[in-house]
């Protein structure tokens, strides 16, 4: 993974959990995003996390215990985001859900593409 992506991340995180893992999310998205284009997988343009997730499992591109991962945590992102209606999410859930968030991206990237 790109070294100057996950110290932004880890940075961000020391002072703001909640963004720190909303940044993670847009470049594990944008990682399933190159995957798709350079696998030619049909989805649509506006496609949605999980719509990019079973694209690349469908196309065998991720094994299903990495797509697990993948909406698992998609699902932590989407509770960030809507913590206005849920409630503020854990602390610790937000710690894990960091840290599998940096090994997911680290996997994806190494993804032969």
């Amino acid at each position: 993974m790109d070294a100057a992506v996950e110290s932004t991340i880890l940075d961000l995180a020391a002072k703001d959990k909640p963004s720190a893992l909303l940044r993670l999310a847009v470049e594990i998205e944008k990682e399933m995003v190159s995957l798709v284009r350079a696998h030619r997988i049909e989805l649509r343009r506006s496609a949605t996390w999980l719509e990019l997730v079973n694209g690349l499992t469908q196309s065998k591109v991720l094994d299903p215990q990495l797509a697990k991962a993948l909406i698992e945590f998609g699902d932590i992102r989407n509770q960030v985001i809507h913590s206005v209606i849920g409630g503020p999410v854990q602390e610790s859930q937000l710690s894990r859900a960091l840290d599998n968030g940096l090994q997911l991206l680290r996997l994806l990237k190494a993804t032969v593409k």
